[in-house]
C-alpha cells in the first residue's frame, strides 16, 4: 500500500458519536483504561502523550499526534502483548493514538491533572476519537507507513559541500574586492580634494579599513589565492602600507601576515607563491621597509605591526631563502635596521620585538654572505676587528702582566721553548709599535723613541747584537743552500727557490730582516739614537750599506722580483 491510498483511508475511516458522558466543555477528559494500562502494569500515562494546543483537533482526526512545540514526550511504551494493536510511542517520533470503546477510564484519571480547562480538548471530546475500536489493523498501517517515511529519508549532510562553499566564498571574493575597489577610490577623492581637513575624508577612511577587516575571511582558503593574486588586491594591499592613515598600515601588514603565513605553503603551496609573487613583484619588500621605520613602538598597536611586520620577512625567507641577500641589500636595508634595533640603548626595556629582531637577524646572516660582508665595516680589516675586540676585552693588560711575570715558565718548559720564535714575535712588535710611531703625533713618536735610549742605549747595542747574529748564520746558510742548488744542478734536476727561499727565512732571514728594518726606523726618526747606532755599527766593523743590503733583500727576496 502507497502512502497516498494510506492517508485516504484514514481520511475515510468512520468517527465515533460522541459520549454520553462527555465532558462539559472546556474539562479534560480522562484518557481510556487501555491506554492506562498500556504498559501492562497500570502506570499513569504522561500528559503529553495525548497533546496540547492547537494541532490536537487534527491528531485526533487522524489518529497521528505530534508532541508540540513546547512539550517533550518522556516515555516509550507499547500495549500489552496480548493486545494486537500495538503501538509504539517515541520520544522522538509521531504518537499513534487509538481509543478503544471502553470509558471506564475516567475514574482512573483523577490526579493526573486533566480537569483543566482546555478548548481544545474539549472540542476533540465532543468530536470523538478518530480511530474506531476496530481501527487496530489502521494503527499497525500507520506504524508501517512511519517506518516507510523515515527509510525513505535522505541523509542530510552535516555542512555544506566543499565545492558549493567555496563558490560561496569566490562570489563574496569578487563582491568585497569591488567593495575595496570603491572604498579605495572614495577616499583618494576625497584626500584629494580635501587634503587639510581630515573631517572630509575620515568616514571613507573608516569605510575603508572596514573594507580591509572583511577580507579577513580569504587567508583561510588558500585554494582562492590564485584568483586573489590575478585580481587588483595585491595591488591594493601594497598601495595601502604606505597610506597617510598609518591605522590603514597596520590593518594591511595584518592581512598581509595571514597570507603570508607558512601554514598556507603546507596546504597549497603553488597558490601561496603564486600570491607572494605577485606581492613581490608590487615592491612589496621595500614598502614594508618604508613602512617599519615610520612605526612608533610606543603605540600598541604600532608595536604590534613592527612584530607582524618581521614575521612576514620571516615568513617570505621560509618560503625562498634568496629572499635574505635581498634584505641585505641596499633597496630593503632590513639587516643594518635589525642590527640598529638590537643594538640601540637609551633604557628602553627589553621586549618581544627585540628578541625578534635578533633572531630575525641571526637567520639573516646564517642564510646571506652578503649580509655578513654589508655589516662588517669596509675600512676595517678583519685584523682590526679582532684587536678591538681584545682590547675590549681587557686582554692587553693580562698579556702585559703574563709577559711581566711569567718569566720563569721558560725555564719550566724548557722543551718546548724556542728562542729564535720568541725573539721574531719580539722583533715583529717593535716594528709594529715603530710603523705606528712614524705616523702618529710627536707625543707618541717620542714615548717609542724612548726606550732605545733608558739604561745607556742598552736596547740599541742589543739589536746590533742580535745583527751580527743574525748575519752569521746568514752566511752559513747562504753557502748550505748553495750546495743545494749545485747538487740539483749535478743531477740535471731542477731547483725549486720557493722551497729554498722558505728554509732561509726558517733558519734566521726573517728575523735579520726584522732587525734590519728596526735600526732603520731608529736612524731614521731618533736623531740622537741615529749617531748611537752609527758608533755602535763601526765597533762590529759594519757599515750602513750592510743594513740597505738587507732591506733589499727583504723587499725583493729573489732576482725575479726585483725592479728593472
Amino acid at each position: 500500500m502507497d502512502i497516498d491510498s494510506l492517508f485516504k483511508d484514514l481520511k475515510s475511516a468512520p468517527t465515533r458519536q460522541p459520549r454520553d458522558n462527555a465532558p462539559a466543555p472546556g474539562k479534560r477528559s480522562a484518557p481510556p483504561a487501555e491506554l492506562l494500562e498500556f504498559s501492562g502494569g497500570g502506570a499513569d500515562v504522561p500528559a503529553t502523550v495525548f497533546g496540547t494546543g492547537a494541532g490536537s483537533s487534527k491528531r485526533a482526526r487522524t489518529g497521528l499526534s505530534l508532541p508540540p512545540p513546547t512539550a517533550q514526550v518522556t516515555s516509550t511504551a507499547s500495549l500489552d502483548d496480548d493486545d494486537d494493536r500495538g503501538v509504539e510511542f517515541s520520544r522522538d517520533d509521531f504518537q499513534f493514538v487509538s481509543f478503544g470503546e471502553d470509558d471506564e477510564g475516567e475514574d482512573a484519571a483523577t490526579g493526573l491533572g486533566l480537569d483543566e480547562e482546555d478548548p481544545y480538548l474539549a472540542a476533540r471530546e465532543r468530536r470523538g476519537p478518530a480511530i474506531p475500536p476496530s481501527g487496530a489493523p489502521i494503527a499497525s498501517q500507520v506504524t508501517s507507513m512511519t517506518k516507510m517515511i523515515f527509510d525513505q529519508l535522505p541523509d542530510l549532510p552535516d555542512t555544506a559541500p566543499e565545492a558549493e562553499g567555496l563558490g560561496f566564498l569566490k562570489g563574496e571574493l569578487k563582491r568585497l574586492t569591488v567593495a575595496l575597489e570603491k572604498a579605495l577610490e572614495a577616499n583618494q577623492t576625497a584626500r584629494g580634494r580635501f587634503p587639510d581637513d581630515p573631517s572630509k575624508f575620515m568616514e571613507s577612511e573608516i569605510e575603508l579599513n572596514a573594507c580591509l577587516k572583511s577580507m579577513e575571511i580569504f587567508p583561510a582558503e588558500p585554494a582562492l589565492f590564485a584568483e586573489i593574486a590575478a585580481g587588483p588586491v595585491p595591488k591594493i594591499l601594497t598601495d595601502l602600507l604606505v597610506h597617510d592613515n598609518v591605522d590603514l598600515s597596520v590593518t594591511v601588514v595584518d592581512l598581509l601576515k595571514e597570507f603570508c603565513d607558512s601554514d598556507n605553503i603546507l596546504e597549497a603551496e603553488a597558490e601561496t607563491r603564486r600570491l607572494v609573487r605577485s606581492l613581490l613583484d608590487r615592491q612589496l619588500l621595500s614598502l614594508l621597509m618604508a613602512n617599519l621605520k615610520r612605526l612608533n613602538e610606543k603605540a600598541e598597536a604600532e608595536s604590534q605591526c613592527l612584530f607582524d611586520t618581521m614575521s612576514i620577512f620571516e615568513n617570505l625567507i621560509e618560503l625562498d631563502p634568496t629572499t635574505a641577500d635581498t634584505l641585505a641589500g641596499e633597496e630593503v636595508p632590513l639587516a643594518k635596521w635589525l642590527l640598529q634595533r638590537v643594538a640601540r640603548t637609551g633604557g628602553e626595556p627589553f621586549n618581544t620585538n627585540t628578541q625578534y629582531a635578533s633572531e630575525l637577524l641571526s637567520i639573516i646572516l646564517q642564510l646571506s654572505e652578503r649580509a655578513r660582508l654589508g655589516l662588517s665595516p669596509s675600512d676595517r680589516a678583519p685584523e682590526t676587528e679582532l684587536t678591538f675586540a681584545l682590547l675590549d676585552g681587557c686582554g692587553l693588560d693580562l698579556l702585559l702582566q703574563a709577559l711581566a711575570g711569567c718569566a720563569y715558565l721558560r725555564k719550566t718548559y724548557k722543551d718546548d721553548y724556542d728562542e729564535m720564535a720568541e725573539e721574531e714575535h719580539v722583533l715583529s712588535i717593535i716594528v709594529s709599535l715603530l710603523r705606528f710611531a712614524s705616523t702618529k703625533p710627536q707625543p707618541n713618536r717620542q714615548r717609542v723613541l724612548a726606550k732605545f735610549s733608558e739604561d745607556n742605549f742598552m736596547k740599541i747595542d742589543r739589536l746590533v747584537d742580535l745583527l751580527v747574529v743574525y748575519t752569521e748564520r746568514e752566511k752559513r746558510n747562504a753557502e748550505a743552500l748553495a750546495q743545494i742548488r749545485l747538487s740539483h744542478l749535478s743531477r740535471n734536476e731542477s731547483v725549486d727557490e720557493d722551497s729554498l727561499f722558505s728554509r732561509r727565512l726558517e733558519q734566521g732571514a726573517f728575523q735579520l730582516h726584522l732587525v734590519s728594518i728596526i735600526i732603520a726606523w731608529v736612524v731614521i726618526l731618533g736623531g740622537k739614537l741615529a749617531e748611537r747606532v752609527r758608533a755602535t755599527l763601526a765597533l762590529r766593523d759594519f757599515t750602513p750599506d750592510v743594513i740597505l743590503a738587507h732591506l733589499e733583500d727583504a723587499l725583493w727576496p729573489s732576482p725575479s722580483t726585483q725592479p728593472a
